[in-house]
């Protein structure tokens, strides 16, 4: 979130996440970077909730790559917000609503 509204990026948003899914169907190879990055972007959370189901912090009937993408589409909806004017304040209390929404009403603090 701090890079989306950072003053050094006067425009707002991602590049990644508002130029993927403009390319049409003459762009699919220079769609392919930006979607591979945003699918990237999941790994590592889903990875990261499925540990925390071994360790029996997440319930087993979570679908881990599941909610790796709503925490990215969370996090794409703030890029697009931003984008288009939204400020700090405001982002942020989206982000505080997010995890609870979660399983279990959210992940232990």
């Amino acid at each position: 979130m701090e890079v989306t509204t950072s003053e050094q990026n006067p425009a707002g948003g991602c590049l990644v996440v508002q130029g993927a899914p403009t390319t049409g169907r003459q762009g699919v190879e220079m769609r392919a970077e930006p979607v591979h990055r945003l699918r990237d972007g999941e790994e590592e959370p889903g990875e990261r909730f499925e540990r925390a189901q071994r360790e029996g912090d997440l319930p087993q009937d979570v679908d881990a790559g599941d909610l790796a993408r709503y925490l990215a589409m969370v996090s794409y909806g703030i890029s697009v917000q931003a984008s288009g004017g939204a400020g700090r304040e405001e982002l942020h209390r989206v982000v505080d609503i997010a995890p609870s929404t979660w399983p279990g009403g959210g992940p232990r603090g």
